[in-house]
């Protein structure tokens, strides 16, 4: 899967995600699966919102890793009501057709490698 973190300002990133492609870190100029934005809330947390595209267990899990990449430890995640999120998450609360969930990264990859393992 290759995914892709272009800087928005001030903090944030533009997430493109292929899953069909494999890592690396140029657009070929396929066309974009799933594009997010994760918007950084403090210095250890950030938020994923105004996702378009796919967003199955795996593409969520990618984006939780890609923040851990970009220094994160606590992902939070928007999404419309009733959406796929990763098994990763919390659900937190439904408000105005939006699901919220929350995602602590460091606990989530300890079970991602003791699924590994």
């Amino acid at each position: 899967m290759r995914i892709i973190a272009t800087p928005i300002p001030p903090g944030s990133h533009e997430l493109a995600i292929w899953p069909e492609l494999d890592a690396g870190d140029a657009d070929t100029g396929e066309p974009i699966d799933t594009v997010c934005n994760l918007h950084q809330l403090n210095q250890y947390e950030c938020v994923a919102t105004k996702a378009h595209g796919r967003l199955s267990d795996a593409i969520n899990i990618a984006i939780g890793l890609k923040a851990i990449d970009l220094g994160y430890n606590v992902l939070h995640m928007q999404v419309a009501e009733g959406t796929t999120v990763s098994h990763w998450a919390k659900y937190e609360k439904t408000v105005n057709g939006m699901d919220f969930y929350k995602v602590d990264l460091v606990a989530a990859v300890k079970t991602l490698e003791g699924l590994h393992v």
